[in-house]
């Protein structure tokens, strides 16, 4: 499965909320392209937690258990 967030879960739901692709919210959050492509099309992905709640933010996420579990299950 890609490390990309699930349809389900609190991430993929904010993109879609804002009509934004995981990739755009990535780029908006300054994680650029080179790097959310490295980390999409990893087997083992290397995003930090802190990196993945950078993009949280951007779409207005808090950093809740649900945001961890999903930055776990990606992992």
């Amino acid at each position: 499965m890609s490390p990309r967030a699930r349809p389900d879960t609190p991430l993929a739901r904010a993109c879609e909320a804002r009509g934004l692709t995981q990739t755009a919210a990535a780029a908006i959050a300054g994680v650029g392209q080179s790097r959310w492509s490295e980390w999409e099309n990893a087997a083992e992905p290397t995003w930090s937690w802190a990196t993945w709640r950078k993009i949280a933010r951007v779409l207005g996420l808090k950093p809740t258990v649900a945001l961890f579990a999903e930055y776990l299950a990606a992992r």
